[in-house]
């Protein structure tokens, strides 16, 4: 039998220790919000069905006479990675947006070309933080978003004990780089502006346990988003049905 060089005894371990290592790491659980083929866990602000049309593979703003006709995801999270296409239409100027747990909104709008960009600018953390770069490709192409959305911490009765941090990127640039969130969110938020008691009852389950669904805001343009996917970070997420208890839970850790 051959002796087992000092070499191969290095490689060896290695092999050992990444098996070991990839066998340890907890499973991410990537859940469908919508994938354009019959996956769909979005619902009316009301609660009710989904009322945006479908084309194409992909869910359109479908706008009422008050601008907020938003939907609402069923899964309901706390620190989660966010992934979506969207497509600003080219007769407007594409003024959507996406909410984390209805409060903190990644602003969807024209800045194609702009220098000088404001909290209210495209990928801005609405009315908090400015994008540290103007990624915005413009209308009538997909456009890619991912966030690293890790939430604020309350106490039992609501309080703030912790800040949580927004990393964004817009079409792989880096728009946030851990923005710092509370309890302050976008002063549009559909909790504040035409709410309904459906959005009220979520709001006060939201700061009891610490989670919150992802809203596509309605803002009277036809933009398109496919492709949502959510990959819960904690064992927190659950299927939210009013009046019930959770009946799913995400086994990721």
């Amino acid at each position: 039998m051959r002796s087992l060089t000092a070499r191969n005894f290095l490689l060896l371990l290695g092999t050992l220790i990444s098996g070991i290592a990839a066998y340890a790491a907890p499973a991410k659980h990537i859940v469908v919000l919508f994938d354009g083929s019959g996956t769909n866990l979005f619902v009316s602000s009301k609660g009710s069905a989904c009322n945006w049309s479908v084309k194409e593979g992909a869910l359109v703003s479908t706008p009422n006479t008050r601008r907020s006709n938003n939907l609402v995801s069923t899964l309901h999270f706390r620190d989660a990675e966010i992934e979506l296409e969207f497509l600003r239409p080219s007769n407007s100027d594409g003024n959507s947006g996406v909410f984390l747990h209805g409060l903190y909104e990644i602003q969807i709008l024209t800045t194609e070309g702009k220098e000088r960009l404001t909290n209210h600018d495209m990928g801005a953390i609405y009315g908090l933080h400015a994008p540290l770069v103007n990624a915005d490709r413009g209308p009538e192409k997909w456009q890619t978003l991912k966030i690293l959305f890790l939430a604020p911490r309350y106490d039992e009765e609501g309080r703030l004990l912790a800040e949580g941090t927004i990393t964004a990127w817009l079409n792989g640039e880096m728009v946030h780089d851990s923005a710092k969130i509370g309890i302050q969110g976008s002063e549009y938020n559909p909790y504040e502006y035409d709410t309904t008691p459906y959005l009220a009852e979520i709001q006060r389950t939201s700061r009891i346990k610490g989670t919150g669904p992802l809203l596509l805001q309605d803002h009277g343009c036809s933009v398109r988003f496919r492709q949502i996917r959510v990959t819960p970070l904690d064992k927190m997420a659950y299927q939210y049905l009013p009046k019930n208890e959770p009946l799913w839970r995400s086994p990721a850790e």
